[in-house]
């Protein structure tokens, strides 16, 4: 399993993947109780195509010792 490490906010997600086309919402999972990361994220982008340039350069991204695991949800 492939978890996101706990540097990674939002605005941070937002940037990593912002290269790759037009990001209309990015989100990291936040638990309610503590408000530290989940370890997993959304980033939903404008075009199908962009988000198929993400997820080919961006699975299995090495980020602060963490490996990005990055799909498209169907």
């Amino acid at each position: 399993m492939f978890y996101l490490p706990s540097c990674i906010d939002s605005v941070a997600l937002r940037n990593l993947f912002m290269p790759f086309g037009t990001i209309l919402n990015a989100y990291v999972a936040l638990d309610k109780k503590t408000g530290h990361t989940r370890g997993f994220g959304f980033v939903d982008f404008a075009k199908k195509e962009e988000a198929a340039a993400a997820v080919q350069h961006m699975d299995k991204y090495q980020i602060d010792g963490k490996i990005l695991s990055v799909s498209i949800k169907t």
